[in-house]
């Protein structure tokens, strides 16, 4: 069978062409345009959201009412910031110091964790202490680089160990293996070129002590010092040379 087509579909389909929409004019572009600026402002005034093309905009982001006076002035000023004594700045100072043995070829030596301490020199201490109020010891490290490692081959090991309650020089050897950090370092037989490295860090944090006058107690400020003994050295011959860097946190104190 032969099937005829169907002039009722073709006449339709034309005529549903010729109902599409024409393309809006100028005024009718700008008629669109305030209705939709006027739902936009609608929606700022009841905090709602608006719908364009499927896309939801917080609408209270699209009209910012707050005036630039008030903005300004909650913005946090640099120098109150400082003044704040919750806020804290840490810096790192670097020093160096060179263990030498005395003429009995022993080393009985010690490194204070108070920043004040001139044995490495912490140039930078003055400009800070001029600036802040208060400090405390965040962690402290010692580098010991062998200078000769012929000379070591033949000296004990090294004691080395931190003593948060006391600073001084050790009088023996078993006052700082007993620290609880306290460990035996053969610098003799330490054949890189980074030597070893000691770490000291309190187990919870210091308070604060004065920059002026310090008062390290055991829990305030910088207390104690790196502990180092060790014998059976050339008498008067330096062994050692140490890299020095302490982390402290300072404050002001309004």
């Amino acid at each position: 069978m032969s099937s005829k087509p169907n002039k009722s579909k073709q006449s339709k389909s034309k005529s549903d062409r010729k109902k599409q929409p024409m393309p809006q004019t100028l005024s009718s572009f700008h008629a669109s345009r305030d209705r939709l600026r006027h739902t936009l402002v609608k929606g700022v005034e009841s905090e709602t959201f608006v719908d364009i093309k499927n896309f939801k905009i917080p609408t209270g982001m699209l009209r910012d009412e707050t005036p630039r006076s008030k903005v300004a002035s909650s913005e946090p000023s640099a120098a109150a910031d400082f003044l704040d004594p919750r806020t804290t700045y840490t810096f790192m100072l670097k020093g160096f110091s060179t263990l030498t043995a005395n003429s009995s070829g022993v080393v009985s030596s010690f490194f204070p964790f108070d920043p004040t301490s001139t044995g490495y020199n912490f140039s930078e201490w003055a400009s800070l202490s001029s600036l802040f109020s208060e400090f405390r010891l965040k962690s402290f490290h010692v580098q010991f680089v062998p200078l000769t490692l012929t000379t070591l081959s033949t000296a004990s090991p090294v004691g080395i160990g931190s003593n948060l309650s006391y600073s001084n020089a050790p009088a023996t050897i078993s006052v700082v293996i007993n620290q609880a950090d306290g460990i035996f370092w053969n610098g003799g037989s330490d054949h890189t070129s980074l030597g070893y490295t000691h770490r000291v860090k309190p187990g919870s944090p210091l308070g604060w002590s004065s920059v002026s006058s310090p008062t390290n107690t055991p829990y305030a400020g910088a207390p104690g010092c790196l502990q180092i003994y060790n014998t059976s050295n050339p008498s008067s011959l330096a062994l050692y040379q140490c890299r020095v860097m302490g982390v402290y946190e300072l404050r002001v104190r309004s």
